[in-house]
């Protein structure tokens, strides 16, 4: 399809383009990028825009149409820079808009509680081996829905995060026992979000090492394993979580930021304080009380 709208854009171009003769520029691209996005507001979006990860999805299929259209044609490093630059100032001037626009969806408690029922049962069903992958995969995202956080403040985003240490360690978890018994039941815990967008008694327990992080990375190498040195990453919980709802037999595909907009509606009127928040049209956004016009979009990156 984006090849016959190249064709037709690029026959109706202002200036006439010979392949034979001239050579595909940067301008082309950016012109042909410019249209669609144009096109794409007035065929249906509305007042709406669309998200910068579409038109780079489209950059990605013409771009290997004209590699093999056009002989002399080279994506240049160049090429690259100045499109990626473009698509940045079109952002900052609201002409497209970051994140994926889909219907909004809310995963609350109870629904959450479901799909960790069926994802336990489907281990448990085909005789897992490895359990403790299991559960180190579940942890992040019971453990988001507990505190209400978004992914992004408890563990690292990429390799980059993971080497500047930021990500949640054992010692910002601090685990303490109401009473002079050692009752599982009275076991408290106090968590610590020192990475967010934004007393201690006699009775507390030690770790053996706290600068272990609190969510420990998967592997699959040889075979997939925990790694307790090393922290996880936020990938690895996105994919869990999707995979996750395939399991529990939700058809909408879901995202990891749906737990927090499901923590938000279980509050119903959460305070920005308690969602971390100093906007109260993102609080409105997130319990689905907001009144634009694109409330059942979800244009959210996490």
């Amino acid at each position: 399809m984006w090849t016959k709208i190249w064709n037709v854009y690029i026959s109706n171009h202002a200036e006439p383009f010979d392949p034979a003769n001239e050579e595909l520029t940067t301008k082309h691209l950016v012109g042909f990028l410019y249209t669609v996005n144009k096109n794409g507001r007035l065929r249906g979006f509305g007042k709406h825009v669309l998200p910068e990860s579409f038109l780079t999805s489209v950059l990605g299929y013409i771009k290997s149409h004209l590699v093999f259209t056009y002989h002399t044609f080279r994506f240049t490093e160049f090429m690259k820079t100045t499109i990626l630059r473009w698509l940045k100032q079109m952002v900052r001037d609201g002409k497209l808009i970051r994140g994926v626009r889909r219907p909004r969806q809310f995963v609350t408690f109870l629904t959450l509680k479901k799909i960790m029922v069926k994802w336990f049962q489907a281990a448990f069903s085909r005789d897992c081996a490895n359990f403790d992958t299991i559960l180190a995969k579940a942890l992040p995202i019971s453990f988001m829905c507990a505190v209400d956080s978004r992914i992004g403040d408890i563990m690292a985003i990429d390799r980059l995060h993971v080497e500047k240490g930021s990500f949640m360690k054992l010692e910002d978890i601090q685990i303490s026992i109401d009473g002079s018994e050692l009752d599982v039941t009275k076991v408290k815990a106090i968590a610590t979000l020192k990475y967010e967008k934004g007393e201690k008694g006699d009775r507390t327990l030690p770790w053996e090492d706290p600068k272990l992080p609190l969510f420990a990375a998967i592997h699959k190498q040889h075979y997939v394993r925990v790694s307790i040195e090393d922290a996880g990453v936020t990938s690895q919980v996105r994919d869990t979580f999707s995979r996750m709802g395939d399991i529990a037999g939700i058809t909408p595909q879901l995202i990891i930021h749906d737990i927090r907009r499901g923590g938000a509606k279980d509050l119903s009127e959460g305070t920005m304080r308690g969602l971390g928040q100093n906007k109260i049209e993102t609080t409105k956004r997130h319990t689905g009380h907001e009144d634009a016009d694109d409330k059942d979009m979800d244009t959210t990156e996490d």
